[in-house]
């Protein structure tokens, strides 16, 4: 029980570290939350808003469920998917990125201040055809992986696999009980690669 609050506190200091406040707002409402690509035209659409070369790189969830879909938060608003999008025009001037989170019946964007970890491994656009989180789970849980109550997922471009040739989208899920890195697959081919701490060579 302690290990859930200190993640959830983690969490919730990341995220307000990290630009929680809105610079630039834009608000539409939002269906039900289900899988990653539920919302993710509506927030395609928010983020041309901001930049007309928006591209995604990430989308991440704190609450994903054993079937992919994502519960909302309440810690963090009631996010259930976040969405982080790179302007190549744009960002490297300003060092910013937009979010944009959705929940249950609502969905909004804002612009925040680059991570570092992005700032160091670079940028780049999450594949056109990466699958949705839902087939992503349906795989890691194939390879063994057990939801908990707790579960963060994320597709991105690791830090820990950047020495992996070539760059690849993973996703990415991880509980109390795996630890850093998590256990991953090949965002468009599937592939188990494992994590940092248990790993199996990718192919």
């Amino acid at each position: 029980m302690m290990m859930a609050q200190r993640y959830y506190i983690f969490i919730l200091a990341l995220w307000m570290v990290l630009g929680a406040l809105p610079l630039v707002r834009h608000a539409e409402a939002g269906g039900e939350v289900r899988t990653a690509w539920a919302t993710l035209a509506q927030a395609r659409q928010l983020a041309a808003k901001w930049q007309a070369d928006a591209e995604l790189i990430e989308a991440s969830a704190t609450k994903a469920r054993e079937d992919g879909s994502a519960g909302a938060d309440s810690l963090l608003g009631d996010v259930a998917w976040w969405y982080r999008f790179y302007s190549p025009s744009y960002s490297p001037k300003v060092k910013k990125l937009y979010r944009v989170v959705s929940g249950p019946g609502k969905i909004r964007g804002f612009e925040s201040p680059t991570p570092a970890f992005h700032r160091i491994n670079g940028h780049m656009a999450v594949p056109g055809d990466a699958m949705d989180s839902d087939q992503a789970m349906k795989l890691l849980r194939k390879h063994g992986f057990k939801p908990m109550q707790v579960n963060a997922m994320t597709l991105s471009y690791p830090e820990f696999f950047s020495n992996k040739k070539p760059v690849r989208a993973y996703w990415c899920v991880t509980n109390e009980k795996i630890g850093y890195g998590g256990l991953c697959v090949d965002a468009r081919t599937g592939e188990y690669v494992g994590g940092p701490l248990k790993s199996r060579k990718a192919k």
